[in-house]
């Protein structure tokens, strides 16, 4: 019996050939694949080796997405438009306008996946808040492992271009197909102390390198 951890290669390569799919996409946008390897700046046997199924860091992958102006999650999932929701430059938008953010999507069957792809919020008011646009994803919270701060249902925005660990700042943190939002303090020996800001659920600790974490929430809102 396949362990529930072991990886389908078959998906894999699946997921690899559509990367390189999206490569080709974003490459096209450019001129040429010699063309996006400058402007991100990568080296040619670098960006090569991304088209031959090498896996990008999360900074070439930045470095990618800004160099061809789009969604970078789009870049990473597939899900989402290219570069719909991101404007020629942040000084065409007004604060009148309204732009919007798409919902962060795990890998899922496509049955269980939510119709949602996106979330409109006003300009003026993330800009307000210093928030970039192009680093955020909106997400939906599942579960109440996280009250009295984040409940069931509440949609928070999550900065996917910094997630750098800021102890005490809540993370999402990708387990195969799903999403865990967790507090996060720094501990001795490379561990992690996720925390769970409802005391029903126990404290946990975990290596560093042992974690996925796609971004840090930097906003949430509540329904009544």
């Amino acid at each position: 019996m396949k362990s529930p951890h072991q990886i389908d290669e078959s998906t894999e390569n699946q997921d690899t050939q559509a990367f390189i799919n999206r490569l080709r996409k974003v490459a096209a946008k450019v001129g040429s694949v010699s063309a996006l390897a400058k402007k991100a700046g990568i080296s040619q046997s670098g960006i090569q080796r991304y088209f031959a199924g090498g896996e990008p860091t999360r900074k070439m992958l930045i470095a990618l997405a800004e160099a061809a102006n789009i969604n970078l999650h789009w870049l990473i999932t597939g899900y989402g438009e290219m570069d719909s929701y991101i404007p020629a430059t942040i000084a065409d938008l007004n604060s009148t306008t309204l732009v919007r953010i798409p919902f962060y999507q795990v890998q899922q069957p496509a049955a269980e996946q939510s119709n949602l792809t996106s979330m409109a919020f006003c300009y003026r008011w993330l800009a307000s808040k210093e928030f970039d646009i192009r680093e955020l994803v909106a997400l939906i919270a599942s579960g109440n492992s996280m009250d009295s701060t984040i409940k069931n249902g509440d949609i928070v925005l999550m900065n996917i271009k910094k997630a750098e660990l800021i102890d005490g700042g809540i993370y999402a943190i990708q387990d195969d197909n799903t999403l865990h939002l967790k507090r996060i303090y720094r501990q001795l020996g490379g561990k992690l102390q996720l925390i769970n800001d409802n005391p029903a659920y126990p404290t946990t600790e975990i290596d560093s390198t042992a974690i996925n974490i796609v971004g840090r929430v930097v906003w949430r809102g509540s329904f009544l």
